[in-house]
């Protein structure tokens, strides 16, 4: 399920995007000016792309690893919210005990 952030993050990441394609297509087309040999404008374009492709690699992992972070924050706490929850029931139930021993010790001495 897509969050407000990771929408706004994914926007970002498409105007990037958009912005590297049309970068690429400009140097493309002025590389055909400057470079008429043919190679010289494939070697270009390759670099462009590989560029592009780390890029679009290094935001992928980077959303990856934010998940991932995430999702084990989420199982981390509910883990220990768990533990708290029955610490905090053992502790009610020494209360509860430690409350009726000293009821039952006053109802003694009143009835004495």
């Amino acid at each position: 399920m897509l969050n407000k952030k990771m929408v706004e993050d994914l926007k970002t990441y498409i105007g990037v995007g958009g912005m590297l394609i049309i970068v690429t297509v400009t140097i493309m087309g002025v590389s055909f000016l400057f470079f008429p040999n043919e190679n010289m404008v494939g070697a270009i374009i390759q670099f462009i792309g590989s560029i592009i492709g780390g890029a679009l690699t290094l935001v992928g992992v980077q959303m990856t690893i934010s998940k991932q972070d995430r999702d084990d924050f989420e199982k981390r706490y509910f883990r220990e919210m768990k533990i708290i929850d029955s610490f905090l029931d053992k502790v009610s139930k020494v209360a509860d005990f430690e409350r009726d021993y000293w009821q039952l010790d006053k109802l003694e001495k009143d009835l004495c």
